[in-house]
């Protein structure tokens, strides 16, 4: 599986106290909300969403028949290639 871009915004922050500490085998810290971020506070985000290997084979599959025949881009060809890939991305989002 791949990931998906981490652009979002930070869940909550922390600061390097907080951060030494787990780095020394505690267990648990502080975080706390945007709202009581301060300057020099460090943000902490969520992990990136895994994407799908179906997902991925389905757009390799679109790519390669793209490669293969160029004619695609037009026409009934054109549309059947992109239901079958929006099917494909419907299926794998349903599974999650």
């Amino acid at each position: 599986m791949a990931l998906t871009a981490m652009d979002g915004e930070p869940v909550v922050f922390t600061d390097e106290r907080n951060l030494h500490h787990i780095a020394m085998g505690r267990e648990t810290s502080l975080i706390w909300g945007k709202q009581n971020s301060e300057t020099g506070d460090i943000p902490l985000y969520r992990h990136a969403k895994l994407v799908p290997d179906a997902l991925i084979q389905a757009v390799a599959f679109y790519e390669q028949v793209k490669r293969e025949n160029p004619p695609v881009e037009t026409g009934a060809y054109k549309d059947a290639v992109e239901w079958v890939l929006r099917e494909a991305c419907r299926a794998v989002i349903k599974d999650e």
